[in-house]
């Protein structure tokens, strides 16, 4: 899916992304072909240094590169290319405020296996595990999750983040 978007590419909003689909640049090779000329030599210009940009970055596996370029109702397209190197987290607390109130759960499901981390018991692990991941599943995790996990462990956590919240608001959806 990442090599059919324009969206990453300063400037470029789902309207000009459907204008270059409309023209046949269904994907980032169309471009450097140049779709029959379609494109002016400005435009070719302009896009030709970010999408070879993003062909090191897709190949480096650096999901990260594309999750800050990407809109967050748009970070969907991370899944396909990094499913190997997903973690799928939610956490559960004592209560709202991350400078009082401690976390109690952590469940993490990877695609293959499912783990908990309990406080009292196992909680400190997830901080090595955690690291195995290129990319975050959420339900409201950029407001809530990762902020409250890098409090309370003071730790960095994958800067690729697909927060399910925004792609189904885009969709239509509210709501918890």
């Amino acid at each position: 899916m990442l090599q059919n978007t324009f969206l990453h590419v300063s400037g470029i909003g789902p309207a000009t992304e459907a204008s270059l689909w409309k023209n046949g640049f269904l994907d980032w090779n169309a471009v450097d072909a140049g779709a029959s000329g379609r494109l002016t030599p400005a435009q070719a210009g302009m896009l030709a240094p970010v999408l070879e940009a993003s062909r090191r970055a897709l190949r480096a596996g650096n999901a990260e590169f594309f999750s800050r370029r990407l809109p967050a109702s748009q970070q969907w397209r991370l899944f396909a290319d990094f499913r190997d190197r997903v973690a799928y987290v939610d956490i559960e607390t004592e209560g709202l405020d991350m400078y009082s109130d401690g976390i109690t759960t952590i469940a993490l499901h990877d695609g293959r296996s499912v783990y908990h981390y309990v406080a009292g018991r196992n909680l400190d692990e997830f901080v090595a595990d955690i690291g195995r991941y290129a990319v975050l599943i959420t339900y409201n995790g950029k407001t809530f999750d990762v902020p409250y996990l890098r409090r309370y462990f003071g730790i960095d956590l994958p800067g690729a983040h697909i927060d399910l919240r925004y792609v189904l608001a885009g969709l239509g959806f509210k709501g918890g």
